[in-house]
């Protein structure tokens, strides 16, 4: 069975700015660089998109969203049939206190299930969740500049006073178009609870917040960074 995916593609609307280092110290050069590939174009990493995603999906559970309900029950029954399976393998070892310790752990997976899981559960490598790929630019041009260079002044107290020490940062400009994979992994063992499809549009809703501005990608949000959108990929992707 081919795995399912969903396709992405992510434009900066804003400078972005995905906390690294300066390729190397230079004084009086950039102090800040964002994250950037081998070859020297700009990335937008995984765990970067992967974390507001969840903030995404955290509130929507908050909110007390239908779908992410619906989610959550999914994933008690699926914990529920993980514990059964694993008690009885621990009834034939005859193990009491690995037996408890089991049940315990099912005990906390249960007062924690929510929505959440689908970016994964503690303790269970095997459970259905998300699997998420670097967003890559679409098009690379070694002829074409992807960066902006963005000063800002950190405040600081000496024993002289107040000082304004100034940044220099290197960012990904307005304007430029990534584009990656989120993989679905064994979410048919949601079902019949809910189904890929179901999972795949209550995603698909989530993301669809990062065009309404609130949420933002990487550092430096209170100066306007990290504005985004992001737009459902139809067909194969390229990068060349």
């Amino acid at each position: 069975m081919n795995p399912i995916k969903l396709k992405l593609g992510i434009t900066s609307q804003s400078n972005l700015f995905i906390g690294g280092a300066a390729p190397k110290f230079e004084i009086g050069g950039i102090d800040l660089c964002t994250q950037m590939d081998t070859q020297g174009y700009p990335i937008i990493p995984a765990s970067s998109f992967k974390g507001v995603l969840r903030k995404i999906v955290r509130d929507m559970v908050s909110e007390g969203n239908e779908a992410a309900e619906q989610v959550k029950v999914a994933y008690q029954k699926y914990i529920e049939k993980v514990e059964k399976s694993a008690l009885e393998k621990l009834n034939k070892l005859d193990d009491p206190l690995q037996k408890e310790l089991a049940e315990k752990r099912f005990v906390q997976l249960q007062e924690k299930v929510s929505a959440e899981y689908l970016f994964g559960v503690s303790g269970l490598n095997q459970a259905p969740k998300l699997f998420f790929n670097d967003f890559t630019l679409k098009t690379k041009d070694a002829s074409k500049s992807y960066f902006s260079i963005d000063t800002k002044n950190s405040i600081e107290e000496t024993d002289n006073g107040i000082v304004a020490n100034p940044r220099i940062y290197k960012t990904v400009k307005p304007g430029v178009t990534f584009q990656g994979e989120i993989l679905f992994y064994k979410m048919h063992a949601l079902e019949p609870e809910v189904t890929v499809g179901f999972i795949k549009k209550f995603i698909e809703t989530a993301i669809g917040q990062f065009n309404t501005q609130i949420y933002r990608l990487g550092n430096s949000k209170s100066r306007g960074y990290g504005l985004i959108r992001v737009e459902i990929v139809k067909g194969e992707m390229h990068n060349g």
